[in-house]
């Protein structure tokens, strides 16, 4: 065709070798020798970032250790991995992905080792130690890698009992090492990067059972939830359902009974807000949270001004016998239109300050703002 310009010709003219220009090109042009010119463009600047990508990427070690390689021999084909959290994770071949900073080492349906987030600097001590510890050299957090001999079978087919058995030894062994409860585990350090310092402490598998004593190690804590009637692989999971207040409360009574004598409203509050941090999304307030406190620590104290002289063992036979259900639903019937009562009265003067405020022109946002409550509460309280 006399006089065609191709797309290539114009993209060099005006320096604009982009490779999304090159492939709009290529959607658009017509010409089969223009078409072949800029497929050669597209190439050379592909490969250029392909060469500056690698070499940008540390290559692997040429010997591994057996305990990683087993490990490395069992991740996912295709893992998540991870150079930088902040700008997401991609999923590659196990090859490539090992290259990188972050990886996921679990398989989707089984646990071939539990990983654990260590943000603190204490030794990891009354338990058999971890096969692989991996540190951020920055800050000193580290990565606790416990490697099962056999896999375990997680997901809709494996077996409900050996699920909730390992729950409850992962759950126990974060607790005695003071890992941060709300690491996920999808992705952990890559024990092969340069920039991790990795140590091995153990370099045979563990057996679920090699980690029993950390049960019994958790029972025994003073804020352990420990009581008769506590079951800890069902922690507030059947309560999920009654919303965040009710889930909280039925969730932290159980432990703060099982706390005897030492159950301060200190202390109660601390169990609430751990459990508000790392089960309720969004968490509550610290507000909902001391009037959750302040509800079961009443109760506990109670039961401690009924007898001093009572023993544990009594104190929590007295707190099983006013505690069953009959006396809970004989208490809601008789007391329900009462406390709803003493809680509007409780309310009132800030109902009247909201009421004033409004009537001076102020928003409900801005009430909401200088009460502390939230707007839909102000706007209830202003129309009622």
């Amino acid at each position: 065709m006399a006089g065609y310009v191709g797309w290539a010709a114009i993209l060099k003219c005006n320096h604009a070798l982009s490779t999304d220009n090159l492939r709009r090109a290529l959607k658009n042009s017509t010409d089969s020798q223009d078409i072949s010119e800029l497929q050669e463009l597209l190439d050379s600047r592909l490969a250029g970032y392909r060469k500056k990508a690698a070499a940008n990427v540390p290559p692997l070690p040429t010997y591994l250790h057996p305990l990683l390689q087993l490990v490395i021999d069992r991740m996912p084909e295709k893992p998540y991995f991870s150079s930088n959290i902040e700008r997401g994770i991609r999923i590659r071949d196990k090859a490539a992905a090992l290259r990188h900073r972050e990886i996921q080492v679990n398989q989707p349906w089984a646990r071939q080792c539990l990983v654990l987030d260590i943000d603190h600097e204490k030794p990891l001590s009354g338990l058999p130690p971890p096969n692989v510890i991996v540190t951020n050299l920055a800050n000193w957090h580290r990565h606790a890698l416990i490697v099962w001999e056999t896999p375990v079978l997680v997901g809709p087919a494996a077996s409900q009992r050996a699920q909730n058995y390992y729950k409850d030894i992962a759950r126990a062994i974060g607790e005695c090492w003071h890992s941060d409860q709300n690491y996920t585990g999808l992705l952990m350090h890559n024990p092969l990067h340069p920039h991790w310092r990795t140590e091995i402490f153990q370099s045979e598998p563990y057996q679920l059972a090699d980690f029993r004593d950390a049960l019994r190690i958790v029972r025994e804590m003073p804020t352990a939830a420990n009581h008769p009637r506590f079951k800890g692989g069902e922690w507030a999971d059947q309560y999920a359902a009654l919303g965040r207040n009710c889930a909280t409360w039925e969730a932290c009574r159980w432990p703060a009974y099982s706390m005897g004598r030492n159950a301060t409203f200190d202390a109660v509050l601390r169990l609430v807000e751990s459990y508000n941090a790392t089960h309720n999304s969004p968490p509550l307030g610290h507000r909902e949270c001391r009037h959750i406190a302040l509800s079961i620590s009443n109760y506990v104290l109670a039961g401690k001004r009924k007898g001093h002289s009572m023993t544990d063992t009594d104190w929590r036979q007295w707190v099983e016998h006013t505690h069953t259900p009959e006396v809970q639903a004989r208490r809601g019937a008789l007391g329900g239109k009462a406390s709803g009562k003493i809680r509007r009265a409780a309310s009132e003067q800030e109902r009247a300050t909201a009421r004033l405020i409004r009537a001076s022109g102020s928003s409900y946002g801005v009430i909401s703002q200088v009460l502390g409550i939230p707007e839909s509460t102000i706007k209830r309280w202003c129309k009622n």
